[in-house]
């Protein structure tokens, strides 16, 4: 029984990798929202500059020039907001689509793992002895053994209810297209210093930290937005540009979306994906196989009864209150 149980633990930690690939995928939504943070929280900021004008008679000329800059920047993210709401329904059905097909997976495995390790439970003796009886000698080792080995063939063999089953993009394709993996660089180790040695900057650090200054807040901003891109995902955009000084004009660069194998992701191929997908089966196909009101009578456990369980229970119990 305990090497079935660790076929079960098997089983749990590939439910377990499914799981993973369901938050990434619905982590790959906020990935990509915070691209579009930038250009949201300046249309809050223009919204909120406007609403406090609204009630100032002598700033017009001013309101009407914030209402225009708020116009032209809901008009230039439109593309992005658009892409960015089919984005989310897809992610969303791929990430459910991937739980649930490890959810039957699972409790298909695990209805093996139970069926059959109930017949080894069965082999377990129970007979009571008296003080000063030996309890016989374990007879049905072949036979727990073949039980066992029955129970792992099947679950190495096990496939899927193609009628339960729903196709996804990670099938498809052998990988999830829709989580990117950013590669981070580690910074070089320190070289171990000996005992009275200080470490001195040399000459040509000195010099390339002052030839590389760090980037700034926008250029990291632009940087950070090359690696996300939802505007245009089929072709990647080559843009440089230079951090912008004027408060008012904020200039806007759609970044690149790349794949996790550097490469263009096609966006509407995969909006075609499951575009007019239909399940194996008719709901109400599934809903009568699965509905109690159509099975036939199951066996009974076997064992013993409970009295409540007793159709003359009720009748005896009321004879004695009689």
């Amino acid at each position: 029984m305990g090497n079935l149980l660790s076929e079960w633990t098997s089983i749990l930690m590939e439910f377990a990798d499914s799981f993973e690939q369901y938050r990434d995928t619905l982590k790959s939504i906020s990935i990509k929202e915070a691209a579009l943070q930038q250009s949201r929280d300046q249309k809050k900021k223009l919204k909120d500059q406007i609403e406090k004008l609204e009630d100032s008679p002598t700033a017009i000329d001013r309101l009407n020039a914030l209402k225009e800059q708020l116009k032209e920047l809901e008009a230039f993210t439109e593309p992005d907001e658009v892409e960015m709401s089919n984005y989310k329904r897809i992610a969303t059905r791929e990430a459910l689509y991937i739980l649930l097909n490890g959810m039957h997976a699972m409790s298909s495995k695990t209805d093996i793992i139970s069926t059959f390790g109930k017949y080894i439970v069965d082999e377990l003796d129970t007979q009571p002895i008296k003080p000063g009886e030996e309890r016989p000698a374990y007879q049905s080792t072949h036979r727990t053994k073949r039980i066992q080995d029955d129970a792992k063939h099947a679950i190495h063999e096990w496939k899927p209810d193609q009628a339960k089953l729903r196709r996804t993009l990670t099938s498809h394709h052998g990988h999830n297209p829709l989580i990117v993996k950013m590669n981070k660089e580690l910074p070089p180790v320190p070289v171990a210093l000996t005992d009275g040695e200080t470490k001195q900057p040399s000459p040509s650090s000195s010099a390339s930290a002052s030839s590389n200054p760090s980037p700034s807040v926008s250029e990291q901003s632009v940087n950070l937005e090359k690696h996300h891109s939802l505007y245009k995902p089929d072709a990647v955009e080559k843009t440089t540009t230079t951090p912008s000084t004027t408060h008012h004009q904020p200039v806007f660069h759609p970044p690149a979306f790349m794949s996790p194998f550097s490469q263009p992701l096609n966006q509407e191929n995969l909006y075609q994906f499951y575009q007019n997908y239909l399940p194996p089966k008719p709901y109400e196909e599934i809903r009568s196989a699965l509905s109690p009101v159509f099975h036939e009578k199951k066996h009974d456990v076997g064992g013993f009864v409970l009295p409540t369980a007793n159709p003359n229970f009720a009748l005896n119990n009321t004879r004695d209150q009689e």
